[in-house]
């Protein structure tokens, strides 16, 4: 089967080079046609090539015992190609084991993916999933549009749209005015969102934790609203330390993440906790109550 398949790949890299040839343009240019231009699939794919093994070991051969200002170039080596052509095939074979044995000596590391590697990676993918889209719209008759944005702040990407419909294209020209404030928004979504929601479920959820410990009650259950009678009466307990001027549920307290994040922080370091109270306090609490006063946790810890 690996056969078989390295045949294909062989084929269709010697019709990039035809093309190449013929067309005057770079061999790369058809490979991505291809799909096999990749980086990344050609650090997978690739195989020890008889002229690279044989340019390897050529030049150690040439350089051996020179000093560095006297040693041949490996574009003077590469230049003298009498002695690759009268290689017999069980001399490439050998050569192909030998360079295996050296490559395999040498520590293997993963490819290096820059951003800029990154980048590339996105652009040809981009275009391969634009090229099968205009297909299955000419061969199916469907419409389909798709938005590319960078989710992680490691690598910088303009954001990509593409339509296979020119209506729709209009339309969402006309009806947002333009693609990229739109594909700006998503890419923005896109990288608070996993912040904004995480955040406020962390801290509810360690605020129900807490009460749990402290009433010894798994099912125990916060209440922002009704915190007088389903926490302070109902369990006689106060909350400690919340250090925000508001009283709700994280996931609508104003001051964005870092007031969030210094509330799970809070929490964390258990300088916001729930304490027990007396009888007595929950009676006074009762009193404050029916004189018109909002119980809400204290603000010190």
């Amino acid at each position: 089967e690996e056969g078989k398949v390295q045949a294909v790949i062989s084929y269709l890299e010697d019709k990039a080079t035809e093309l190449a040839r013929i067309f005057k343009k770079p061999r790369h240019h058809y490979l991505e046609w291809f799909c096999l231009g990749s980086k990344l699939q050609c650090v997978k794919r690739g195989k020890t090539s008889v002229w690279s093994a044989w340019v390897h070991f050529k030049g150690i051969k040439s350089n051996t015992g020179n000093e560095h200002v006297r040693r041949t170039k490996m574009t003077d080596i590469m230049k003298d190609k009498a002695e690759y052509s009268e290689l017999t095939e069980d001399e490439k074979k050998a050569l192909i084991t030998e360079f295996d044995e050296v490559k395999n000596c040498v520590i293997k590391r993963p490819p290096n993916i820059t951003a800029r590697v990154k980048s590339s990676e996105c652009a040809k993918s981009f275009q391969a999933v634009q090229d099968e889209l205009e297909a299955l719209s000419q061969c199916a008759g469907v419409e389909a549009f798709i938005f590319m944005v960078c989710g992680t702040s490691d690598f910088q990407m303009a954001p990509k749209a593409f339509f296979t419909s020119a209506a729709c294209e209009h339309f969402m020209r006309i009806y947002l005015r333009h693609v990229l404030p739109l594909t700006s928004r998503v890419q923005c979504f896109q990288r608070e969102f996993s912040t904004v929601f995480f955040i406020p479920s962390q801290s509810l959820i360690i605020l129900m934790s807490a009460l749990g410990d402290v009433t010894k009650n798994t099912s125990a259950t916060m209440e922002f609203t009704r915190y007088e009678v389903a926490i302070i009466h109902k369990y006689h307990v106060k909350l400690m330390g919340w250090n925000h001027p508001q009283w709700v549920n994280p996931s609508d307290l104003k001051g964005g993440i870092e007031a969030l994040e210094n509330i799970v922080s809070a929490l964390a370091n258990n300088t916001c906790r729930f304490v027990e109270i007396t009888g007595a306090e929950v009676d006074e609490c009762k009193h404050k109550i029916a004189d018109g006063a909002v119980i809400t946790p204290e603000t010190e810890p």
